[in-house]
């Protein structure tokens, strides 16, 4: 009898124990998506375009504007009133500092020419401007899902909270879902931008490392249903290295994305 009665007793115990568990859940969802949107941070704000800045009048140029024409390099700027102008030589950009409302005002001039250059585009040209824009807003769901998912199997691995599983499971689907979505856009974001060339090697390496990345997130992910659907074990022994693998790319590629809005110090201390 009495060992019957601390068994009951012991049972009311044990079901605290798992509901202690399951309140514990969400909080650490909450934690996995926080550090998903600290980390997924500096690259949402390396792709901001430097026309969001304030008091900024301009996107960043390709051109010098005291020698019209000739392609600027990264190493010579002047950041103006929340706008960083390049130039193409430390000549031009003393000239600059001298009288700035002179360059100031050809700046302003060609933006206006190429702004009647694009109206009197055709449609199709006018379609893929409009979706490029829409890149910096949907590359950062690709980041975030992918960040997400990855924290949460690592709370599966090191604390075995099983649970989370279903809900990688869909964060997985959803990073790969947009990045399908995202890695299109940015292509259009760049077509017929004039970068110049010294920017052409970031936007070659940024553009590829997209492409990469979403192609690892999809592998991650079709690799992952695959073997699950089949009860075998081996699909966790490739579809998480291919994850990470993802992270990485994005990473990277986020840096060059930065360096093509930014310039290459957009990183600096």
């Amino acid at each position: 009898m009495n060992d019957e009665a601390r068994g009951t007793e012991n049972e009311p115990e044990s079901g605290k124990t798992m509901n202690a568990g399951k309140g514990r859940l969400p909080l650490l969802i909450l934690g996995a998506i926080a550090m998903a949107v600290v980390l997924a941070g500096p690259f949402a704000g390396s792709w901001l375009p430097a026309s969001f800045g304030p008091g900024a009048a301009f996107a960043q140029n390709t051109t010098c504007p005291v020698m019209p024409g000739t392609e600027i390099d990264p190493a010579f700027f002047v950041d103006h009133e929340g706008e960083r102008i390049y130039f193409c030589c430390d000549r031009c950009v003393t000239k600059f500092r001298a009288n700035p409302d002179i360059y100031l005002a050809t700046m302003a001039a060609e933006a206006d020419a190429a702004a009647r250059a694009k109206e009197q585009e055709g449609a199709f040209p006018r379609i893929v401007r409009f979706l490029g824009k829409l890149h910096p807003m949907t590359v950062h769901f690709p980041i975030a899902f992918l960040l997400t998912a990855l924290l949460c199997e690592a709370f599966v691995l090191m604390a075995d909270l099983r649970a989370l599983r279903p809900i990688t499971r869909f964060l997985l689907f959803a990073a790969a879902l947009t990045a399908l979505l995202a890695a299109p856009l940015g292509w259009a974001a760049a077509w017929k931008q004039g970068f110049g060339a010294a920017l052409e090697t970031p936007l070659f390496r940024h553009r590829w490392l997209g492409v990469a990345a979403s192609v690892a997130t999809v592998l991650a992910f079709l690799t992952r249903e695959w073997f699950e659907r089949r009860g075998s074990a081996l699909g966790g022994r490739l579809w998480l290295p291919l994850l990470v693998l993802a992270a990485i790319l994005v990473a990277v590629g986020s840096f060059y994305g930065g360096i093509l809005v930014r310039g290459p110090g957009h990183l600096a201390f």
